[in-house]
């Protein structure tokens, strides 16, 4: 069920670097969180990343190529499934150029309640991606 793509450019800094000169294996969790955030506020109208209704459960990162200090690279995020309470994004890192991947991760959130107890995801979202999208 691919939803649509949101893309989001991502400016590597000088901090991002291991002392090998490669990203840092944990910026990466960084980069993808922007681009779910951005995801997110740009097909939920109102969308407030602060209303911490949504939880990650597990990240699944398959690294395929190092991001340098001059890399140019994007970000694609959509919504590879819906479930009854959670959400698996998939996400890919590529350079901007030639289209080669640097890494793919699949990530899974959950909505949860007041109670922070999981709860099912709102109607109003589940129909924003529904396949007739």
């Amino acid at each position: 069920m691919p939803s649509k793509t949101v893309f989001t450019k991502i400016q590597v800094r000088y901090g991002d670097l291991d002392p090998l000169g490669h990203v840092n294996n944990a910026t990466y969790l960084s980069y993808l969180e922007i681009g779910r955030v951005k995801f997110l506020k740009e097909n939920l109208p109102g969308y407030d990343p602060l209303m911490a209704n949504i939880v990650l459960a597990r990240i699944e990162i398959d690294f395929k190529k190092s991001i340098t200090l001059d890399s140019g690279v994007s970000l694609e995020t959509s919504i590879e499934y819906m479930g009854r309470t959670s959400v698996r994004f998939l996400q890919r890192l590529v350079d901007e150029f030639t289209d080669e991947t640097y890494s793919t991760a699949k990530v899974t959130a959950v909505f949860i309640d007041s109670a922070r107890k999981p709860a099912p995801i709102p109607e109003y979202i589940k129909s924003l991606f529904s396949d007739g999208r």
